[in-house]
């Protein structure tokens, strides 16, 4: 299955590459409660934890932070975004699952559009690519607080009609 969204992108293109490289950073290993569906019984709350490794793996993702490529935009634009779902049942290790999406950016200059364009690869798509892409917008906010470099930067959400 695929989803597109499209976003409106403001500030410098090389300062959005990297914006957007460090929200998925801060995105990796965020974790919270969740009700996941299990067959034949109701929901049971447990734990969502997702994992996110940009495809270009030969680059440290969790080492880069202050040194970014010239055009990290494009450079940085496929993510491997891995959701795993799990509950304790009884004291011990219950009922886990995993969803991946394979997600690729594609950034128009001219217009400043990003397209965020979301492959679901396995699982049931329990959590929805809005979600994911709700969290990015957060991060992004949160970068653009911390550092002062980045406060030019932001993404706007377009209804496409």
């Amino acid at each position: 299955m695929k989803w597109q969204f499209y976003y409106k992108a403001y500030g410098d293109p090389k300062l959005l590459g990297e914006v957007l490289f460090l929200a998925f950073k801060r995105i990796n290993n965020y974790s919270d409660q969740y009700p996941i569906d299990v067959a034949g019984h109701g929901p049971h709350w447990g734990i969502r934890k997702i994992l996110v490794q940009p495809l270009e793996k030969r680059k440290q993702f969790e080492l880069v932070d202050e040194i970014f490529p010239s055009n990290a935009i494009e450079e940085y634009n496929v993510y491997d975004i891995k959701i795993q779902y799990s509950y304790p049942r009884k004291g011990k290790k219950g009922y886990a699952t995993q969803d991946y999406y394979r997600v690729s950016i594609h950034y128009n200059p001219e217009e400043q559009i990003l397209l965020f364009d979301f492959v679901r690869r396995r699982g049931l798509g329990r959590t929805s690519p809005m979600f994911i892409l709700s969290l990015l917008e957060e991060k992004i906010t949160e970068i653009a607080y911390e550092r002062e470099e980045y406060r030019d930067v932001a993404i706007a959400r377009l209804t496409v009609c």
